[in-house]
Formats: structure tokens, sequence, C-alpha cells
């Protein structure tokens, strides 16, 4: 006897595989479109944060160019571990690329440069930031400076007028300066010294004067002119005999040295021991540069730095100054009051010869001489071992 078997029969119609397997084709296939645009999307979105970064790595790079080919003298006189002002700069056209760079002195001579760039997307949103770094020291310029005071020229003095050639510290400055030891002539020169009277003193080491000297050349004076004025925070020309009466100013609230007013060139004293002394002022040691034809006059004011002129400087009385002067035509010393701490050149024979008297103290400064150049130094990276690269 046949029992029915309990399994139910077999359909003989499969209508709607042939829709399964093209879903299921569909599926794999957008599967497989999805993960090879996802891989595409992912290599070029790859080699587009490369390019972005590479790109805000050049910005940070020119941030740095940035630092050291404009160097700001300001930083010289910074206090240690002080920082500039953050700057933002576009090292090309468009505002996509940028930089913001800073520098840190670190102790006297040591800066560090910082500079951080980015490259930004069409709503301001930063796509890649690098930040790089680089170590500088100051580099004085180099002068030839072997007396208090160095001619190319007859030298003239009488009067009471004192050239002390013997290192000394100026007044109020011993907080800031190494022992004075030591000394040069009190005057050097390529031609004579004419003296007149018997009021007057020069003295210094291993003598008091040096004439004839053919060491002396044009050279001397020419080479550090035109170094220091291609550092000039201060310049102005003229015609004839241009009067300056320079005094340390500060502005706003709470006080700051006024280094927008062109006639502060910085504050020679110190307090103590003068109590009238402007402190905002006393770290400002700015390049003045006098480019005119006639006579740059100085007189009843005070000043420290460098003085450059491109003819001759008149001082005419109560001027007093600390640091280096040069004159490429003359230097004519006349009047009361006069001091000047540091050194003085002046190198054109052919102009005028150099005058010397009344009572002016002219006073060698080692100390003196090393604040200002320093001040004015150009930051220079170092050549190794100082390059820093942060992620981020």
């Amino acid at each position: 006897m046949t029992h029915p078997s309990s399994r139910p029969p077999v359909r003989s119609d499969e209508r709607g595989m042939a829709l399964a397997l093209a879903l299921l084709g569909i599926i794999v296939i957008g599967a497989l479109v999805a993960g090879t645009f996802a891989a595409g999307r992912l290599e070029m979105m790859s080699g587009r944060n490369v390019v972005f970064s590479a790109q805000a790595a050049e910005a940070a790079e020119a941030g740095l160019n940035d630092a050291f080919v404009n160097w700001d003298a300001g930083w010289n006189g910074y206090d240690d571990l002080e920082s500039s002002t953050p700057y933002t700069g576009v090292p090309q056209n468009g505002d996509d690329i940028q930089f913001t760079q800073t520098v840190t002195k670190l102790n006297t001579s040591l800066f560090l440069v910082q500079s951080t760039g980015r490259r930004l997307g069409p709503g301001g949103q930063v796509l890649a930031s690098r930040t790089l770094g680089r170590l500088a020291r100051l580099t004085p310029p180099d002068i030839d400076i072997q007396a208090a005071v160095t001619a190319n020229a007859e030298v003239r003095v009488g009067g009471s007028a004192q050239v002390d050639g013997i290192d000394d510290v100026p007044a109020g400055w011993a907080g800031q300066c190494p022992a004075a030891s030591g000394g040069v002539f009190g005057i050097r020169t390529s031609d004579e010294i004419v003296t007149s009277g018997n009021a007057y003193s020069i003295d210094g080491t291993p003598e008091d004067s040096v004439v004839n000297d053919t060491t002396v050349t044009a050279a001397t004076f020419t080479e550090p002119y035109n170094a220091l004025s291609a550092l000039a925070n201060i310049t102005f020309g003229g015609g004839g005999t241009v009067n300056k009466n320079p005094q340390p100013t500060t502005t706003g609230t709470p006080a700051r040295c006024d280094k927008t007013n062109l006639l502060n060139w910085g504050e020679p004293y110190r307090d103590p021991p003068v109590g009238s002394a402007i402190n905002e002022c006393i770290n400002y040691f700015p390049v003045i540069h006098y480019t005119g034809a006639g006579a740059l006059r100085l007189s009843n004011g005070r000043a420290q730095g460098i003085i450059l002129s491109a003819a001759d400087i008149n001082i005419a009385g109560n001027f007093e100054f600390n640091g280096i002067m040069i004159a490429m035509g003359s230097m004519n010393i006349t009047g009361t009051g006069n001091k000047v701490s540091g050194a003085i050149l002046t190198g054109n024979a052919d102009i005028a010869d150099d005058l010397i008297t009344g009572n002016p103290v002219i006073q060698f400064s080692s100390c003196a001489i090393a604040t200002v150049l320093t001040s004015a130094s150009q930051g220079v990276p170092l050549a190794d071992r100082n390059w820093v690269q942060r992620w981020q």
C-alpha cells in the first residue's frame, strides 16, 4: 500500500528569482562602486591633504625667512623671554595661505623665531597647519674702533676739551655693563693732531694718541657707515644746516617709549643717578641716519644709539650722547656741556678738519659701543642643529 508523501509538491513555477538575482547583483556592483569611490576619494583627499600640508609648511618657512630678511632692531632691546606681537603675513597673492610669526628673546644674543603656516579653505577654516622654529643669534656689525676719536683728517684740540681712551662705564650704566677694563688710544688719525692752549687733555692706552696711521683708510668709515645705514630706525635729510634737539618722550597710559617721535633718540640717563630719566626709553637705541648735504647740528638734548651723517656733525652745546657717531664729513664740537661716551669716527679730510674745543668730554666706553651695536644687530639663523618642526 502506497502512502502519500508529507513533503509539499515541488512547484515548477520559479518566477521572481530573476528579480532577486538582479537586486543582489545591483547590491554587489553598488558595493564595488562605493568601495572604489571611497578608495578613490580617500586617495584624492590624502593627496589634497599632502598638498595642503606642504603649502602650510612652505608658508611657515616663508614666515621664518620674512623675520630674518626684515629683522626688527626693536626686538634686540626686549627683556629675556619677551615675545613680539604676532604678525600675520601672506606669502603670495590671495589670502588662502598665510603665516603668523613671533620672535622671542631667550637671552642677550639668542632668539627663537617661530612661524605657523596655514592653508585655509573658502570659508576661512584651517585645512592644514604647520609650525616651524629657528634659533637666531645677533651678529653685531664689525667696526674698527681703536680710539675714542678716529679721524681721516687733521684733528685740532683746544680749550679745556678732554679726550679719554681709558675705558669707562657711562653714568648709571654699571648694572648693565661689565666692569670697565683697559682702553684704546685717545685719538687715532691718518693725519696730524694740532693742539692749542694747555687746558686740554688727551689720554689713552697704550699711548695717548697715534698720528699718520696708515691703517686708517676710507674703508674704516665707509664700511660701517654703509652697514649701519641699512639698519636705520630714523632717516632724514636736508639742504643746509639741520638743527636737532633730541629728547626721550613717552606716550599712552601706561606710559611707553614713544618711538614714533622722530626726535626721541633714546634715554642715555639712568635713574638713579638722574631722577629725571625717562625709564621707558632706556632700552631704545635707535640708528639715526642723516642723509643731507649740509651739517647736522646737535644741541640742548640727549640721546643714545648710533648717529650717522653723510656730511658733517656739529655739536654746539649741552648735548649728551652714549654710543657711536660716524660723520663722513667733519666733526666739530664747540661750546659747553657736551659729552660723548662711546666713540667718534669722522672720515673725510677733503671737507674740513676736525675741531674739538670748548669743554667737551669724549670718553671711550666699550660697554656703550657693545650695547648700541648689539641693539643694531641683525638676527642670523644658527648654522647647525637649529630647526624645529611641530605637527598640528
